[in-house]
């Protein structure tokens, strides 16, 4: 677009009101279970450690 500064919004800040962030598989089941029983929308946010690239 000509003459526009287009910018992303923070993601993070975002979501923040909407999410929680887990680590490991116990932690990820009890953040599902409350966003389930919430009726709202939720985030989960799961680590993860490197993952191979789909394009090889």
């Amino acid at each position: 677009m000509v003459g526009a500064d287009l910018h992303s919004p923070n993601f993070v800040k975002l979501a923040e009101p909407y999410g929680v962030r887990t680590e490991g598989s116990e932690a990820l089941e009890s953040a599902l279970r409350e966003a389930l029983a919430a009726d709202a929308p939720s985030l989960i946010e799961m680590p993860v450690g490197m993952m191979p690239t789909p394009f090889t």
